[in-house]
């Protein structure tokens, strides 16, 4: 039984299609165990407990104080013990600069008017030639198409309705449009910018090089 949005969000990491969207995106980034990795709205911790499977070590913030005491507790049960979880806003991470090799922020930018102080600010405590990774909602997201993600992929029960919820939430909430991420991304100064997509094209992979000093940014 779901009480309250830590346990909502805790079971969503949980459900397949997430569980789906993390590997995909695991595997795209490329994780080895030289990486020191930040997970930016960590949630429930369980992108921070798939990530620390490969990584050296694994850092996640949450602006919840109840979502980073439930993502503790799931790091813990799991037996991890190269990752943390600590508070902090998007806004205004509590990291020195150039501090993680890989920087991952994961259903969050769409939510916000404008992205681009977020991404620089992801970009702020990502090393340079590090990577910061984005994995958002496509616009090809809404309760029409996940519904019929959901029939051609036979996903019931929680696994349905947690979809169909986030993609209501992403049609309803998605503030900033594909061109306000592109211009957000083009004007961070990165040197490279690599896409993809994930379930059937529902959802939008991002991955932006930070440059290294002098070197020629994307214009």
């Amino acid at each position: 039984m779901v009480n309250n949005a830590v346990d909502f969000f805790d079971r969503v990491g949980q459900t397949d299609w997430q569980q789906s969207l993390q590997r995909t995106l695991v595997h795209w980034i490329g994780i080895h165990p030289r990486h020191d990795v930040l997970d930016v709205g960590c949630g429930a911790g369980h992108f921070v407990i798939l990530l620390a499977q490969r990584a050296g070590f694994v850092t996640g913030v949450d602006v919840s104080e109840e979502m980073v005491n439930r993502a503790s507790r799931n790091v813990s049960d799991y037996g991890v013990d190269n990752a943390a979880i600590v508070p902090g806003r998007i806004q205004q991470l509590p990291f020195p600069a150039d501090r993680f090799d890989i920087v991952t922020c994961l259903h969050l930018l769409f939510m916000y008017d404008d992205p681009s102080p977020l991404v620089g600010e992801l970009l702020r405590v990502c090393k340079p030639g590090g990577q910061v990774v984005l994995l958002e909602p496509s616009s090809k997201l809404n309760p029409w198409s996940a519904q019929t993600y959901c029939a051609q992929n036979k996903l019931y029960d929680f696994e349905r309705d947690s979809l169909l919820s986030f993609a209501t939430a992403a049609a309803r909430y998605r503030r900033n449009n594909a061109a306000a991420m592109e211009q957000a991304v083009h004007s961070s100064g990165v040197v490279r910018v690599d896409t993809s997509e994930a379930l059937d094209g529902l959802a939008s992979l991002i991955r932006l090089e930070k440059p290294m000093v002098d070197a020629k940014i994307v214009g």
